[in-house]
């Protein structure tokens, strides 16, 4: 987990369904460790995070796993359906764009929130705590992304 950049542990918190990102990714060990004692995350979980993230190194040193093999082993998995497409969008998003989002939602957003708004998903995690979007219920995202003109993820959204 020390190996994690401040936004792989976010991202990782985030598709671990933890609402509380921006505390959660400084104790990211814990909350893994707890949802590991909860039995909500497992080896193959873990597998999946790995791979999502693209940290192929952690794979193998901490899962001795290598990549084809966790590949084939995650090929019908969807642990993560319901944040995967988020975090898409947020590899997509450039800091300009994210910048614009954040704009356009100033008088949505708690002003402290919104200033502490250093990646997409913690806008995304925003929107979700004041319930304006959900995995069911992405229209004010949508909204937003068209725009900043950023089309081609809209549509991602209303797929």
């Amino acid at each position: 987990v020390e190996e994690l950049s401040e936004e792989e542990r976010k991202r990782l918190v985030y598709l671990c369904g933890a609402l509380d990102s921006e505390r959660c990714a400084d104790h990211v060990r814990e909350m893994l460790l707890t949802l590991m004692e909860q039995e909500q995350v497992n080896r193959q979980l873990l597998m999946e995070l790995m791979v999502r993230m693209q940290r192929y190194d952690l794979l193998k040193c901490v899962l001795n796993t290598t990549r084809t093999e966790a590949e084939r082993l995650l090929k019908n998995s969807n642990n993560l359906s319901e944040y995967i497409l988020m975090d898409e969008l947020s590899e997509n998003l450039s800091s300009s764009d994210l910048k614009s989002l954040v704009f356009l939602l100033r008088g949505t957003l708690p002003t402290e929130k919104a200033e502490k708004i250093e990646c997409f998903l913690d806008l995304v995690v925003e929107l979700e705590r004041l319930d304006l979007i959900s995995s069911s219920r992405m229209e004010v995202m949508e909204q937003n992304l068209r725009a900043i003109h950023r089309v081609d993820l809209a549509r991602r959204l209303s797929q």
